[in-house]
């Protein structure tokens, strides 16, 4: 039987690297995908004289890290680094398997005769298919400080944040700089629909003549975004009873639950990590506790941590932490609300749900919750709850961790229809910070408010969601 020889691994290497072939003077072409803010703000970074250490963009799948990386390594050339000194990885190719990263950097170098201190890029896609690929990945850059090395992940454990992080390997210490790809905001996909909904869409904070028509313009987009706007796959959706994309449905799905992430991190029951991620989607927006899922999973709880940590860190789910009634977390999170990063992952799981369908508020929620993962906000956000009252969502500042802003969501109408409206969120308000800023989040209804002596606003949380995206940080 004949073994992968080092020719079929060049082979291999120059088939994603056609640009290697070309003579002098070829132009090199290159498709134009929609590009996000994201992949621009990420070449500037790539092309960054001062950067030292491999920069990774990480993220879900299908969330487009090829797509950046491409657009990148477009970025590289146009800037007037020769194609011979550019080299394309897709780790996910069988033929790399045996090989580590110091050995594929190696093969590329030798390629073209380069010394090992030579300026060369490495876009290193699928990064979750090499063992300990961070730690290698920071040791490489150690033994080759002048190669820029940048990266695709789909997961991370721990949990990856955005920033500079430094990594213990077998090499020593090492650092990388993460940049977190999240799903589409509700301001990208409307970007990229190159709509606005009927002119409703004015910067935060400016007046707002909220017409019947308009909002209903915009909570039709909104309905196209919950259901299929989380990913690029799903911009061209013209209807909200189209079947998912087939990447989200299938792809994603099977290769993050099933086989490939899973196995990576060494989940030895798919199953069960599957049936966990039907749970927490079904109850996206709700509050959880560990003794709660191990029932309906009938996954042991040391088990059932380890899956949540995977789910966490393969970017499909965050947790939210529990605040008390006077705004203060709780030393043992007992309790604490999970949410998807997009509402798109539930219509993947279970098929679109209508607007006027009762568990499609909790799918707003999700949706809002969603834009804060995208814009560097998650870290700040938690919840309160306490016997007989909540508030769905606390911003807080920074560093004291007081509440900021408050948050309650009233798709039905029901909490503005009632006598005691919006008191939980103004009686949290009243005992932790009578400044903090005051949101109903409704369906259509806008305007100032007044209660218990504290302004708060009703805003439509499609307006809202698009606000939301449009920030950073």
């Amino acid at each position: 039987m004949e073994h992968i020889a080092a020719s079929d691994i060049l082979r291999r290497l120059e088939f994603d690297n056609p640009w290697w072939v070309f003579r002098s003077g070829t132009r090199v072409r290159f498709r134009h995908p929609p590009q996000r803010g994201f992949a621009r703000d990420f070449a500037v970074r790539a092309l960054d004289a001062a950067l030292d250490v491999p920069l990774i963009a990480a993220g879900p799948p299908g969330a487009g890290k090829t797509i950046v990386l491409r657009q990148t390594l477009a970025a590289v050339v146009r800037a007037g680094v020769s194609p011979m000194r550019i080299a394309y990885l897709s780790l996910g190719a069988p033929v790399f398997s045996g090989e580590d990263l110091a050995a594929l950097a190696d093969r590329v170098l030798d390629r073209f005769a380069y010394g090992r201190d030579e300026k060369v890029f490495l876009f290193l896609d699928d990064l979750d298919y090499v063992a300990d690929g961070i730690g290698q990945l920071a040791a490489l850059q150690s033994r080759l400080p002048n190669v820029r090395l940048i990266a695709g992940l789909s997961s991370g454990a721990p949990r990856l944040t955005p920033g500079r992080a430094e990594i213990a390997n077998d090499g020593g210490a090492g650092a990388v700089e993460v940049r977190i790809l999240p799903p589409l905001s509700f301001a990208e996909f409307m970007g990229f629909r190159r709509t606005d909904a009927g002119g409703v869409l004015p910067e935060a904070g400016s007046s707002l003549p909220l017409d019947a028509a308009g909002i209903a313009a915009l909570n039709a987009e909104f309905a196209r975004y919950v259901a299929f706007g989380g990913f690029p796959s799903g911009i061209a959706a013209k209807r909200e009873d189209e079947s998912p994309p087939a990447l989200v449905r299938d792809a994603l799905l099977h290769d993050v639950l099933h086989r490939d992430l899973a196995a990576f991190a060494g989940v030895i029951e798919p199953r069960e990590l599957g049936r966990l991620f039907a749970v927490l989607a079904r109850n996206t927006g709700g509050e959880a506790a560990i003794e709660d899922l191990a029932k309906a999973t009938g996954v042991a709880k040391n088990t059932l941590r380890k899956y949540l940590d995977f789910l966490e860190g393969a970017f499909l789910i965050r947790r939210v932490p529990r605040l008390n009634r006077d705004g203060r977390p709780f030393q043992r999170q007992v309790l604490f609300k999970v949410y998807l990063t997009s509402p798109t992952l539930y219509t993947a799981l279970f098929g679109p749900v209508a607007p006027d369908d009762p568990d499609y508020g909790r799918l707003v929620e999700t949706a809002v919750a969603a834009q804060c993962f995208a814009t560097g906000l998650a870290d700040r956000l938690a919840y309160a709850s306490w016997k007989g009252g909540m508030v769905d969502l606390v911003l807080l500042d920074e560093p004291d961790g007081r509440p900021e802003q408050l948050f309650q969501f009233d798709w039905s109408g029901a909490v503005a229809a009632s006598d005691n409206g919006p008191d939980t969120m103004v009686n949290f308000a009243v005992r932790t910070n009578p400044d903090a800023r005051m949101t109903l989040l409704t369906r259509g209804r806008g305007g100032p408010a007044r209660r218990g002596g504290l302004d708060l606003n009703l805003v439509p949380a499609a307006l809202y969601a698009y606000w939301l995206g449009t920030r950073k940080g």
